[in-house]
Order: C-alpha cells, then sequence, then structure tokens
C-alpha cells in the first residue's frame, strides 16, 4: 500500500525516520576516546549547549530545557564531565540553590579535537552536501523540525502525565 498521505514527502519522511531510529541506538555511545575519558552523543550535546550559551550563565534547568533532556540526567552528564575535568560547576554568591556551569580549558582542548574528528566525518560530507541549499530554505527546514519537535514534547508530556502511580486502599482482614 502506498503511502499517499504523506506525499512528496515520503522520502524526507523516511530518512528522518531512519536516522531517528539509528540515533536511538548511538546517544549514549561514546563519540570521543574510549575508556573512562569517553564522551558519548548527549554528553557532548550538554556541553555544546554550555559552550555555545557560555555568555548567558544559563541555570542547570534552563539548559535541560532547552537540550531536550530531564534535569536529572543534565546533572549526571555535567557530573560526569566535571569529574573528567572538562567542567566546573558554580554558584551565584548569596544563591546556593542555583547552579551554573562553565567549560574548563581542558574541556575547550577536548573539543577542539572532537570538531576536528566530527568535520572530518560525519559533518564535513553531511555539510557539503547541504551547500547548495539556500538560507531561506534551511530556514523554512529548520521551522518544520521545529514542529516536529514539539509534537515529539508533547507526546512525551502526555505518558509522563499518564504513567502516574496509582494506589489502593490495602484491605484490613
Amino acid at each position: 500500500m502506498k503511502l499517499v498521505w504523506m506525499g512528496n514527502y515520503r522520502k524526507l519522511i523516511k530518512k528522518l525516520t531512519q536516522y531517528g531510529n539509528c540515533y536511538t541506538q548511538v546517544y549514549n555511545k561514546p563519540v570521543t576516546r574510549e575508556g573512562p575519558d569517553a564522551v558519548t552523543v548527549t554528553e557532548m550535546q550538554v556541553f555544546e549547549y554550555i559552550l555555545e550559551n557560555e555568555e548567558k550563565k544559563t541555570k542547570m534547568v534552563q539548559i535541560a530545557q532547552q537540550i531536550g533532556i530531564s534535569t536529572s540526567r543534565l546533572t549526571k552528564v555535567a557530573a560526569k564531565l566535571e569529574t573528567m575535568g572538562y567542567l566546573e560547576k558554580r554558584r551565584k554568591v548569596g544563591n546556593k540553590k542555583e547552579v551554573y556551569i562553565f567549560i574548563t580549558e581542558e574541556g575547550r582542548q577536548m573539543y577542539k579535537e572532537y570538531t576536528r574528528e566530527m568535520l572530518a566525518y560525519p559533518y564535513g560530507p553531511f555539510f557539503e552536501a547541504l551547500k547548495n541549499i539556500p538560507g531561506e530554505h534551511l530556514d523554512s527546514f529548520t521551522q518544520a523540525m521545529d514542529i516536529l519537535i514539539e509534537s515529539t514534547k508533547e507526546a512525551q508530556i502526555g505518558r509522563d502525565a499518564g504513567s502516574e502511580e496509582e494506589f489502593i486502599p490495602i484491605k484490613k482482614p
């Protein structure tokens, strides 16, 4: 049966689905050197967000929201990256509640190595394949991806809301 409801977008949806499925297989696998210093895809995404937004001094809760991971997951990732010497957690004077994360010099060096490797493969060839697409078309595609991201977040929220535990009274003998 042909899936006509997707129209001309079937090939694109198929590739997005393949990418999403492949991504779920690797997001917790190392993208840097092997061993105790290995950094996973999720950890690198956290690192990149912090690096890209460091002048904003974003709180951990906001970072988790922007990346699309739970605050507990971010806390674990930040703790690991801090142990590795790539991040440093700080608090504002007089405010023990809000935690901020900063990149260390060792973290910056690790990131330089990582970007060199990623530009060689897979991102170099990926960017090369995209180079002839005009900027306004990339903007339109980015907006379309935002719709898919929001619908996925809404589905997750709905699933989380419906997964509350139910308790019933215990009958006494």
